[in-house]
């Protein structure tokens, strides 16, 4: 997937956000810009992924300013999320669904989780089962919508592995 579509992607999903967010319960409304960040951390290399990704922080901040108790933190949280799936997607086989499967979910789940400990640190009385009795419902919803995007951005990962296999190889 080009970036200049990644890029219009993640604009449509930015206007669509909070759409959802009034349609759905909260635990079931899909965060459509981590798994657009996400999609965007697993398929594009750094350079290209720089844009879509500053866009879906900046907004986040945005959303934290008029939604949430502290400002910041989904933008951390999903930075920090952000930085170990491009650390992790050079390791993985992300062309296997099973793999991919797993991915998503672990993604969500460390955003989950970072999400409660910076929120914890800063000394807000929720616990970690409060959390846990969220992420399942949230989990089917983003995983879907994060395997869709995967799938298709798929013929762009292969080539791009392709390119960076015979790049390395001396002739």
């Amino acid at each position: 997937m080009k970036p200049r579509m990644m890029i219009i992607f993640t604009i449509i999903a930015i206007v669509l956000q909070p759409l959802f967010l009034s349609l759905f319960p909260e635990s079931m409304a899909p965060n459509l810009g981590f798994c657009i960040l996400i999609v965007c951390a697993a398929t594009l290399d750094e350079k290209n992924a720089i844009i879509p990704a500053i866009i879906v922080l900046v907004t986040s901040l945005f959303r934290d300013l008029f939604s949430n108790q502290y400002v910041g933190v989904v933008a951390i949280s999903m930075l920090i999320v952000a930085i170990t799936v491009t650390y992790v997607r050079r390791r993985l086989d992300l062309e296997n669904p099973i793999i991919l499967i797993s991915f998503v979910i672990l993604a969500n789940v460390l955003y989950e989780i970072v999400y409660w400990v910076i929120y914890r640190i800063m000394g807000t009385p929720y616990d970690i089962l409060y959390v846990i009795k969220n992420i399942p419902l949230g989990i089917v919803v983003d995983v879907v919508i994060m395997f869709v995007g995967l799938f298709f951005a798929e013929r762009y990962l292969g080539r791009l592995r392709r390119e960076s296999y015979f790049k390395e190889m001396k002739w």
